[in-house]
């Protein structure tokens, strides 16, 4: 039995079986998803196929096997307790037994839910009964060591699994003047950082099931062993090759010039550019996406923060807005950027945001009037203080005192 809470990531469901997908999921992806689970294909499988399945948040099986795949980032509880974090770069597939299964927003669980056995529909929690034993991890056999695990991109639409996966190009939006912003103030050498943060490290994203690199080299994609080749097909493949290098070259040796960010595992499109593990087609150009490209890139620039002075400030590392803002780690990259507040409505180390993997993340401080995520289509609500929640491009972040800060493409 499995019931959802509607929301706006994709799930598709082929009887005991679910793959959830990120919300912007091209359809026929969610298409061919939803038809391997139906024909019954492994759901490691699914896991290790980039290429054509995408970066599914997670996948369950709630039959006999009772099997749950997550991507780091993504919550789940077995019946009142919660699951422990994958922090895991390896694909961790876990043998769950209990009564009750909730994945998502946790905080979705009293809410009406809706049952579905075969189909695909849109959620933000997943609830799946289950038979009662205990809970075990499983770390398969068959599986490949990942060289990195994969970005995520999409949303469970609770500000926990939500992503941002690569922003289509927009105009900024125009806005008034309204509190000077002060850029890179140093924290004060005389105090101590504060405490570690307690959210994920960019080593564990928000975002569910893992995609190892490994699972998808071009020379064993389809029925192909990787081996063996007819002599009469070698000249026409090693010309194709060296065609499509010579193509790309220029404007992936042009593109990884400028973009200095860390390795994370991406697409290319054919001229080169580069797109999360999901993308269908290239978010720059709109070309189509080269078959076989999955692998570690240094990447893009994903987003800014932008200021009701009209100031952009690049999320290339972590940055803490505030009245008087500290880094709360000793990390030397954090930008600490001050902004005004008269009536002191915002805290000195308000907000924080930062991307990881493909993701933008905010997280409040523990502030004292707290921030309101700001998102179109859905009611304010709070962030809750020391959790990190991910945000879609336009949503903005209010911190008191007139100050919104909005989430644009770079």
């Amino acid at each position: 039995m499995m019931r959802f809470v509607p929301g706006s990531a994709w799930a598709a469901v082929a009887g005991s079986r679910v793959a959830v997908l990120p919300a912007d999921t091209a359809p026929e992806q969610v298409q061919r998803v939803f038809d391997a689970l139906a024909a019954d294909e492994a759901l490691q499988e699914i896991a290790q196929g980039a290429d054509r399945y995408g970066a599914p948040l997670a996948l369950a099986d709630c039959g006999a096997e009772g099997q749950l795949a997550r991507r780091s980032g993504v919550p789940a509880r077995l019946d009142d307790d919660d699951l422990e974090a994958n922090a895991s770069a390896v694909l961790v597939f876990e043998s769950v037994r209990g009564s009750t299964l909730l994945v998502g927003d946790l905080r979705a669980k009293d809410d009406p839910t809706f049952p579905i056995a075969h189909g695909v529909t849109r959620v933000k929690a997943l609830v799946l009964d289950l038979a009662d034993v205990s809970l075990e991890t499983l770390l398969p056999e068959d599986l490949p060591e990942p060289s990195a695990p994969a970005p995520g991109d999409g949303s469970l639409e609770s500000g926990v699994i939500d992503s941002v996966p690569g922003f289509q190009r927009s105009a900024p939006v125009p806005s008034a003047p309204a509190n000077p912003a002060r850029s890179d103030v140093r924290p004060d050498p005389a105090e101590p950082p504060s405490a570690p943060l307690s959210a994920p490290k960019p080593s564990d994203p928000p975002a569910p099931v893992q995609h190892p690199a490994a699972a998808v080299p071009q020379d064993q994609l389809g029925d192909h062993d990787g081996s063996t080749i007819r002599a009469e097909d070698a000249a026409e493949l090693i010309a194709r090759n060296r065609a499509e290098r010579s193509a790309q070259q220029p404007v992936q040796q042009e593109q990884l010039l400028h973009d200095s960010g860390p390795l994370v595992l991406s697409l290319v499109c054919h001229v080169g550019h580069v797109n999360p593990p999901s993308a269908s087609v290239c978010a720059v150009c709109g070309g189509t996406i080269a078959q076989g490209s999955l692998q570690r890139r240094p990447r893009p620039d994903v987003a800014v923060a932008a200021l009701p002075n009209g100031e952009r400030v690049p999320l290339h590392n972590t940055v803490v807005f505030g009245r008087r803002p500290r880094a709360r780690s000793s990390d030397p990259h954090t930008r600490l950027v001050e902004v005004e507040s008269p009536q002191e409505d915002i805290s000195r180390s308000h907000v924080q945001m930062r991307i990881e993997d493909w993701n933008v993340v905010a997280e409040d401080l523990g502030s004292t009037n707290g921030t309101m995520l700001l998102r179109h289509g859905q009611q304010p609500q709070r962030l809750r203080p020391d959790t990190p929640t991910f945000l879609w491009p336009g949503d903005q972040l209010d911190i008191g005192d007139g100050v919104v800060i909005e989430v644009q493409a770079p």
